[in-house]
């Protein structure tokens, strides 16, 4: 039998089976081939298909609840794609499913691309629409060509994006390199969108609110990366530039800290290389050792020794709990309070008393508090002056005045009591003053007894 009246056979039998109840068909032998062919046809004849043709339909049809009404339920279309030629015949093949009416899903080109959602695929497979897949996935993935738009973070539905990017778009520091990729990350709900640029300088990222229309507000940052990342063994690193890290001042080896210095004393904890200035307050719970000058524009507290081989000056408070070793000069701008003894000019300090000067002392002003009563008892009624010829006695003996401490016992004792000393002189002033008084008045009496006696 010729084959194309086997053709003819095969479309009877399934003209048969739209009208049988129950019907298989099959087609069966050592090759089971079955042809669709196609041909136009004019006045003259027979005609080649031409570019634009649909070749063949395979069509799943039912009855549906109507009564003798059909259904397509699916179908498998061919176009022929191209100029047809004794050699080339160039065709596709359309997948159509749709309940209420079938709809182009998937094609297969003549090139073997495979498109799902689109007609005009570009890759071996390309999907217009999200793709799931449960499995490993092995293959390349393909980089958008979007260099020239900052598309808003709204763009992003639900998806991981790669783009090819200009980084002047992006709004990317400057940097070495005009182009970069571009992995956008949209998870969705209310979560933000995050992006991370590739550059040829290192990987900058930014996020932002994936409703918002654009970027504006956001900031790209650099990852740090090992190239950014340099310095010196122990030491602790800073920021260099807003993008890189390197050395600083500070060395700490696990054991010793050392400002400004790579070789703190083994003997301290903490080594400063260099001159320290304090603009708030110093507390130290131990003792401290200064052999440079120290200038502190606040308050000082030591709850130990402090020992200055220099200068110490502060402008405001110098709290010191313990001993107080100045080798220099001492400036205080503020209330300086000694809770002990202070030397002054002198390591020696005299025993019982809180202040010792080696050397002299002046002051514009000075006043001494005394502990005891201040001398106007002497005006008091009934207080006895001394007997004129008992105190010459005394002195004739003493060689000083009663009250007054001879000079054997200033220098026994060290020194005088300012205070007490004036108190003495201030008696000995006021008892001598009365006593002039006393004797004017006999003055002046024995000048009006012999005047009268005159006359």
């Amino acid at each position: 039998m010729k084959k194309f009246d086997s053709l003819k056979l095969i479309a009877c039998l399934l003209l048969g089976i739209f009208y049988a109840s129950t019907a298989t068909a099959q087609v069966s032998g050592k090759v089971a081939d079955l042809y669709m062919y196609f041909h136009n046809s004019n006045s003259f004849g027979l005609s080649p298909a031409q570019e634009g043709d649909t070749i063949g339909n395979l069509k799943w049809m039912a009855l549906t609840q109507a009564p003798n009404i059909r259904r397509t339920g699916a179908a498998i279309r061919s176009t022929v794609t191209g100029p047809v030629s004794a050699n080339s015949l160039p065709a596709n093949i359309i997948f159509r499913t749709g309940a209420t009416g079938l709809l182009d899903r998937m094609v297969v080109t003549e090139d073997g691309l495979i498109g799902i959602g689109t007609l005009n695929p570009e890759f071996n497979l390309h999907t217009v629409g999200n793709t799931h897949t449960t499995g490993d996935f092995y293959g390349r993935i393909h980089f958008d060509d979007n260099q020239t738009s900052d598309d808003a973070p709204d763009s992003y539905i639900d998806e991981a994006y790669f783009e090819l990017k200009q980084r002047n778009i992006l709004g990317l520091p400057a940097g070495p390199g005009a182009h970069g990729g571009l992995l956008s990350v949209a998870p969705g709900a209310t979560s933000f969108d995050h992006q991370l640029f590739f550059g040829n300088d290192g990987l900058f990222t930014r996020r932002w609110d994936g409703n918002a229309g654009s970027w504006a507000g956001s900031t790209w940052h650099k990852i740090l990366t090992g190239e950014d990342i340099h310095g010196t063994e122990n030491r602790i690193a800073k920021f260099t530039g807003p993008n890189s890290l390197g050395d600083s001042q500070l060395f700490d080896d696990g054991t010793n800290i050392g400002l400004g210095t790579l070789s703190p004393d083994p003997a301290f904890l903490v080594t400063n290389g260099g001159n320290t200035r304090i603009d708030g307050d110093l507390r130290l719970d131990g003792e401290a050792d200064f052999f440079e000058n120290l200038m502190v524009h606040m308050n000082i507290a030591a709850m130990g020794a402090i020992t200055a081989n220099g200068d110490l000056s502060t402008n405001s408070n110098l709290s010191v709990n313990s001993d107080g070793d100045i080798g220099n000069d001492l400036t205080v701008g503020n209330n300086a309070v000694v809770l002990n003894r202070m030397s002054i000019g002198t390591t020696t300090m005299a025993t019982d008393y809180v202040l010792s000067v080696g050397g002299k002392a002046i002051a514009e002003e000075l006043r001494v508090a005394l502990q005891s009563s201040w001398p106007d008892y002497v005006f008091e009624e009934g207080y006895e002056l001394p007997d004129l010829c008992e105190l010459e006695s005394y002195i004739q003996t003493n060689k000083h005045l009663p009250g007054i401490p001879s000079a054997a016992d200033v220098d026994a004792q060290g020194g005088v009591d300012v205070g007490e000393m004036q108190r003495s002189l201030l008696e000995k002033v006021e008892e001598l003053t009365l006593i002039v008084i006393e004797q004017q008045k006999q003055i002046e009496l024995l000048q009006s007894q012999i005047s009268q006696d005159k006359h």
